[in-house]
C-alpha cells in the first residue's frame, strides 16, 4: 500500500478544501445575508430595550 503525499490531480478541487469562484460567491452571499439578519435582530432588540427603558422612566416619574 503506497501513500500518496501531495495533491492528486485526479481528485476535484473541493476534495482539498479549495472552493471555486461560484462557491465563493455563494458563501459570500450567505455571510452577508447572515450578518444582515443579525444586525436587523440586534437593532430590533435595541429598539425594544429603548422602549422598555422609556416606559420604566415614565412609570418612575409617575410614582
Amino acid at each position: 500500500m503506497e501513500e500518496f503525499i501531495g495533491l492528486d490531480p485526479s481528485k476535484p478541487e473541493e476534495y482539498y478544501g479549495f472552493v471555486s469562484n461560484h462557491e465563493k460567491r455563494n458563501n459570500y452571499f450567505l455571510m452577508v445575508f447572515f450578518i444582515a439578519i443579525v444586525v436587523i435582530i440586534s437593532y430590533a432588540f435595541y429598539l425594544h430595550l429603548k422602549k422598555k427603558k422609556e416606559d420604566l422612566i415614565f412609570s418612575g416619574d409617575n410614582n
